[in-house]
């Protein structure tokens, strides 16, 4: 019974520091200037090329669509169709 209460109390204190050292730092934020926010995602630009290149059957994506993503995140969309 001894040996039970035992390892009950060190998986417990274990979970505990575990929780405790997930909590203690904050992870920093990156800078607003440098950070695209749309669709509920946040992406730095830094990370971000400058071009960017879809090989896809014709007719599977609008013009539009292409045309907001590049006004968003300030990249060029180059599109090759598959035949």
């Amino acid at each position: 019974m001894n040996k039970v209460l035992t390892k009950m109390v060190l998986a417990i204190v274990i979970v505990m520091g575990l929780f405790i050292l997930s909590c203690s730092e904050k992870s920093p934020k990156p800078d607003a200037a440098n950070t695209v926010t749309a669709y509920g995602v946040s992406v730095d630009k830094s990370s971000i090329g400058d071009k960017l290149n879809i090989f896809i059957y014709p007719d599977y994506l609008p013009q539009e669509l292409v045309d907001k993503f590049q006004q968003t995140y300030g990249v060029t969309v180059v599109i090759d169709y598959f035949d």
